[in-house]
């Protein structure tokens, strides 16, 4: 009702569902008082002289003229499906997407494998297919029992897209790893469309005059990285992302800051429990301390002969944010050399982190899977369960 409350048509006038379009002029303007681009879709050949046709049976018409439409009973507010948002991209972007393979797939469909029906049969209004389409499914492919009061997240319309147009690749995915990204899906959905943002805590708040001192040590989430960035932390167009590079590898990291910074200013830290990514010539591991100055001139030697190599830096007023949300913390009562004396696999329970619920546990779990994909995609480096 908030998003449509902006464009007139909330609670005070007819409800209209809102789809997802992208971050493109979308929620994110909303909670700027601004009104989200909206994006009305319908299939109505009727309709064609009011609408601008996009593939072949696909039209989209001005979201206040479908209002019109329905509310003088020559359409039904089922017929069309209205977006929120789209996505976008720069010039070029998009064809460099595709050169470099793996991101998208380039297929013909026709309009009735494209909204749901692919034996090319409309028994139903758009919206009310889509809805099933794009809804969430049990684990036998059936229909959620409550799925029209849950937010779809599109899977099994995924599957029988890429099912008609790559059925062999479709037929050699990995099941579990399949599993995996779906449930990484519901999560995103879970902290972005359903969830408000995370009350703040302001546990360890930053003053303006105030400074973190240098060598603090501070401990992750072991839940707030799953998807990369912990969820009230969502960017938007005029919101800077610092997490340009996605943050799974901060999953129950344990970090030290190289020097002291106030508010205002950015900070430096390293992951002191960071996974080996190479060797030294004396025989010592080099162990991975962040995607920066990974180089000979930003070591930090660890007891005996391993050394931490690298750092990452965070803009002004992230680290407040994260200390905020929970998502670091601050350690106190714990030795730096002690840390580094620990086994990299039992810093983080060094420092304080425990598990006690066991819905932590599983959101843990997932976690640490997305951490080991991180190491994957990004290094090239495959880690071992508990790595």
């Amino acid at each position: 009702d908030d998003i449509l409350d902006v464009a007139g048509v909330g609670a005070s006038a007819e409800e209209w569902k809102v789809w997802l379009g992208g971050d493109g002029e979308g929620l994110e303007s909303w909670a700027q008082g601004v009104a989200p681009k909206y994006i009305c879709l319908h299939t109505l050949e009727r309709l064609a002289a009011d609408s601008r046709e996009v593939i072949r049976g696909i039209f989209i018409i001005d979201f206040q003229r479908a209002r019109g439409l329905v509310s003088s009973g020559q359409a039904n507010q089922n017929d069309f499906m209205l977006f929120a948002g789209y996505t976008g991209w720069a010039p070029g972007q998009l064809q460099s997407e595709l050169d470099r393979g793996g991101a998208w797939i380039l297929g013909a469909a026709n309009k009735g494998l494209l909204l749901g029906s692919p034996d090319g049969e409309e028994p139903m209004p758009l919206c009310c297919r889509l809805e099933r389409a794009c809804a969430t499914r049990l684990p036998d492919g059936s229909l959620h029992p409550d799925f029209q009061a849950r937010v779809g997240d599109g899977v099994h319309h995924w599957n029988q897209l890429f099912r008609a147009l790559r059925s062999k690749e479709f037929e050699e995915l990995d099941a579990e790893e399949e599993s995996h990204n779906d449930a990484m899906i519901g999560r995103w959905i879970d902290a972005y469309l359903v969830k408000k943002a995370a009350e703040r805590t302001q546990r360890v708040p930053i003053l303006d005059d105030e400074a973190v001192p240098a060598e603090t040590i501070l401990r992750a989430s072991a839940t707030h990285w799953i998807l990369g960035r912990p969820s009230a932390s969502w960017p938007s167009r005029s919101k800077v992302d610092p997490w340009q590079i996605p943050g799974q590898y901060l999953h129950k990291s344990v970090l030290l800051l190289q020097k002291s910074c106030t508010r205002n200013q950015p900070s430096t830290l390293v992951i002191l429990n960071g996974p080996k990514i190479g060797s030294t010539p004396a025989g010592g591991a080099v162990r991975f301390g962040g995607f920066e100055r990974c180089n000979n001139n930003n070591l930090l030697r660890a007891p005996g002969l391993d050394v931490i190599a690298g750092s990452f830096s965070l803009p002004p007023g992230t680290l407040q944010e994260l200390l905020d949300l929970s998502a670091l913390e601050v350690v106190s009562n714990v030795n730096l050399e002690g840390l580094l004396g620990t086994k990299s696999s039992d810093m983080w329970q060094a420092a304080g982190g425990k598990l006690e619920k066991l819905a932590e546990v599983t959101a843990a779990t997932l976690g640490d899977k997305q951490r080991r994909k991180w190491y994957r995609a990004f290094l090239q480096r495959n880690l071992a369960a508990g790595e």
